[in-house]
């Protein structure tokens, strides 16, 4: 097991002018991957309002706020938000609670959030809880600081067998090792990628050892996704490539979850699932405390 290093957190995921990111692509995947929740957001500032109160959300592993920023982008000024990350997050919460918005900053992970963080409408889990020793006991605790009826949105990282396999060696390969250690890799795989172009293959019949199914495939997009995280998009540049790969190896060891142990990771906490949804890469959730 691969040793989790704060200071690899911080440098990825805390703002930074320096961060090797297109901000419309960033912003392309994350209304692509959340936009039903963006939907729902939108629902729930709307009754607030009508209802003359604040929407409260609470963002765990909420990384530069970017996230939280586009999925909150049009659901009104009546929100308070409270951002929670290891590191100091005073900087994201500012930049998704502008004025008249109320903005709160935990500093430190889930030791940081206080008794009286609690009512929330919804709270956020997106693409963290695979870096947490322990996910059952942070969703355990997020469940108790929902109010009645409040939502906790979740997206969950999955992979396929030999995926999981090679993404193991690889953070084993690069333990200790630093974002420019990665270049190497990022340059082999942007080179993969220009060779294959948009070739495709026609996988005879289902591989289920591999996760495949049979019919055809881009040739490129099946390694990534069954082989080897050979992540390199298209324009997508040699430092943001092995930026992706050190979120991947240089984050210590990782719990990918299947829809099965999604569902049980929310019934568990005692909440109700009311919708899951599987892509590529992960799970999305939606799950209501129904508890008083």
């Amino acid at each position: 097991m691969t040793k989790r290093r704060p200071e690899i957190y911080e440098l990825l995921w805390k703002g930074s002018a320096a961060k090797p990111y297109s901000d419309l692509r960033e912003s392309e995947i994350i209304h692509t991957r959340f936009a039903r929740v963006k939907r729902e957001l939108n629902q729930m500032a709307a009754s607030c309002q009508t209802s003359g109160g604040r929407l409260r959300v609470l963002d765990f592993g909420c990384a530069d706020g970017h996230t939280a920023q586009q999925i909150l982008a049009s659901a009104g000024d009546r929100i308070e938000y409270c951002g929670c990350d290891l590191y100091d997050v005073s900087e994201a919460v500012s930049v998704v609670a502008k004025p008249p918005r109320v903005g709160i900053a935990r500093n430190g992970g889930l030791p940081a959030l206080q008794e009286t963080d609690t009512e929330f409408d919804a709270i956020f889990a997106l693409s963290c809880l695979q870096y947490v020793d322990d996910p059952q006991a942070v969703v355990n605790d997020l469940a108790q600081r929902l109010r009645y009826k409040g939502a906790l949105f979740v997206y969950l990282y999955d992979a396929r067998p030999l995926r999981r396999a090679t993404d193991n060696f690889f953070r084993s390969a690069f333990a200790d090792k630093e974002v420019e250690d990665l270049l190497p890799l990022a340059r082999f795989w942007i080179a993969l990628r220009d060779a294959l172009g948009d070739t495709m293959v026609e996988v005879p019949e289902d591989v289920p050892e591999l996760g495949l199914t049979a019919g055809p495939a881009r040739i490129q997009r099946l390694i990534v996704e069954s082989m080897l995280f050979a992540w390199a998009p298209p324009d997508s540049s040699t430092q943001r490539v092995a930026w992706a790969l050190g979120e991947m190896f240089l984050t210590g060891s990782h719990t990918y979850f299947d829809r099965d142990a999604a569902s049980r990771l929310v019934g568990v906490a005692e909440l109700d699932l009311e919708w899951l949804e599987s892509g590529s890469s992960g799970h999305l959730l939606k799950a209501v405390r129904s508890q008083a």
